[in-house]
């Protein structure tokens, strides 16, 4: 029987290692908290699933699509590789692995693992200045240390996972959007946490990110630097059905899926208000790679792209993008693919 402890791991202002213990009650079913009621605008659409087969010859190697790539694809080979650093470290204490890989020309974002495959995405479209470190370790146990270290740099912990027995972590120099902040805590809890969210916002934060990790919840938390954070709402159901019911009421009052997760047997939608945002969902049994290149023609961009291991179900929801062509790739591997740049 698992037991119901949560724990505020780390934190960007304090990065010595504190543990703080919390009793929660178990959530029910679903869960919907709502701070402010917004008038309905009919943006949900539900598709059916792609008839797309990977074949067993083509399947360890790193793949990648767009509307901008696939006719350039005989030009550029390497699109798929970071033009990055690679470095690894073994730890001391344990037999865990640490890899390091830094990125200024492209961002990788929904770094996930699902269905026998590391998937990702590539988005070309960065600053000069732009810097990501994507850190991976084989360990049991959260990398606390690496956390810290990214925080230390003074970058931003963007996401945590963990698949295939190897944890990573993504973080870079650019806030997310005018909500963002540096002031970041990372949390674990072995129960869905309602009680650190419903804590996060009564202190005036926000989430940030939310994944499951290894039997554990984990979420990133923001304080606000000016107290203009947008009200947030949280859902999980335990069916994708019931869930897609749920998008459907979430984009109807205006708001936007910000993250969008799976893990422990529930659908988790975090939203927030946001004005002028139109998304879609598509959910398909088979890796959705041709209503992916449909998305990109209609200048729409993947926010998410999972894999529920229950139910075994693709999960893609994606933004449109007014007047930009997105320059995005989709990319999917049987191995971790940030290990060297080769």
């Amino acid at each position: 029987k698992k037991s119901n402890k949560e724990q505020k791991l780390i934190s960007s202002q304090t990065p010595e290692k504190k543990v703080e213990k919390r009793v929660t009650i178990a959530p029910k079913e679903s869960y919907i908290s709502e701070k402010k009621e917004i008038r309905p605008r009919n943006s949900y659409e539900e598709e059916g699933s792609s008839s797309y087969e990977k074949d067993s010859e083509k399947r360890s190697t790193i793949r990648n699509f767009s509307t901008t790539t696939l006719a350039n694809r005989k030009n550029n080979n390497n699109t798929n590789k970071p033009r990055s650093e690679s470095r690894e470290k073994r730890g001391k204490s344990d037999n865990s692995v640490v890899h390091c890989i830094e990125s200024t020309s492209a961002q990788y974002t929904n770094i996930v693992y699902g269905g026998g495959y590391w998937v990702w995405l590539k988005d070309n479209d960065v600053p000069h200045s732009f810097r990501q470190t994507i850190i991976s370790v084989t360990s049991n146990e959260c990398p606390q240390d690496q956390v810290a270290r990214i925080w230390n740099q003074g970058l931003v912990l963007k996401e945590i996972t963990f698949g295939d027995d190897r944890w990573v972590l993504t973080a870079d120099n650019r806030l997310t959007d005018q909500y963002s902040s540096k002031k970041q805590s990372l949390n674990s809890s072995n129960s869905f946490p309602k009680k650190i969210i419903n804590e996060t916002w009564d202190n005036g934060g926000r989430v940030a990110y939310l994944s499951f990790c290894n039997g554990q919840w984990f979420i990133i938390t923001e304080e606000s630097d000016t107290g203009g954070y947008t009200e947030q709402s949280v859902s999980y159901r335990k069916s994708l059905d019931d869930m897609t019911d749920e998008l459907r009421r979430i984009w109807e009052r205006g708001d936007k899926v910000c993250t969008f997760t799976y893990g422990d047997g529930l659908w988790v939608a975090i939203s927030e208000q946001r004005k002028g945002v139109r998304q879609k969902m598509h959910m398909s049994t088979k890796f959705p790679q041709e209503k992916i290149k449909e998305f990109f023609s209609e200048g729409r961009k993947i926010h998410t792209l999972i894999y529920g291991e229950l139910e075994k179900r693709w999960v893609t929801i994606v933004d449109l993008v007014r007047g930009v062509e997105p320059f995005q790739l989709v990319n999917w591997k049987e191995e971790f693919p940030f290990l060297e740049d080769k």
